[in-house]
């Protein structure tokens, strides 16, 4: 147990701790002069009856496996993983409850992390306007027709029912038909510079 990367505490039948592994010490900052004897005063009061149940349960011999939360020395939550059993002598007699400890903190605010992501994620999109279906086009102009029947402007159509911005321009194929190819190939060339 001194080598085991979990803390783990022994109880006596009346709840006090027998034994404190290294990796208790290490995690929760208590030291094995400061635990043995006593009664760890380390759990969050709402979660005092659930550690009682189990306990209950633990000195009736079940194995308990419970997810819950404990001080540090310094005051700090740790969230646990908790499994227990029960040491007996060869007539079955309880001798000690074995504790171990699974710290899980950092996976618990992953998973906070990992639900305020996706509800941030939810926001956006109800916020979120998207183009969808079969849009009725102008094949000459290139207007769209609405719902209510009115034909609009491409961009207009799109900046009214998306996010989307346009800044314009000209194609060099409309350039040429509007200019003649050399107005293309002077803009062309004053890029390049």
């Amino acid at each position: 147990m001194d080598a085991s990367p979990d803390p783990i505490v022994t109880y006596n039948k009346t709840g006090k701790a027998t034994y404190i592994n290294p990796a208790f010490e290490k995690i929760y900052g208590y030291t094995f002069q400061e635990m043995i004897g006593q009664n760890i005063n380390f759990v969050p009061e709402d979660e005092l009856e659930k550690t009682k149940q189990a306990w209950q349960r633990t000195l009736k011999g079940e194995k308990i496996y419970l997810e819950t939360r404990r001080y540090t020395k310094d005051g700090n939550i740790l969230h646990i993983q908790i499994s227990t059993a029960i040491i007996r002598d060869k007539d079955q007699n309880h001798l000690e409850s074995i504790v171990i400890h699974r710290d899980i903190t950092h996976f618990k605010q992953a998973e906070q992390e990992k639900e305020k992501l996706i509800a941030d994620l939810k926001q956006a999109l109800s916020k979120l306007k998207i183009l969808n279906g079969l849009l009725p086009i102008c094949a000459s102009c290139k207007k769209i027709r609405d719902d209510k029947g009115y034909w609009n402007q491409l961009e207009t159509y799109i900046q009214n029912h998306s996010d989307a911005l346009f800044s314009h321009g000209i194609c060099p194929d409309c350039s040429e038909k509007l200019y003649g190819k050399q107005a293309w190939y002077v803009e062309m060339k004053k890029k390049k510079t």
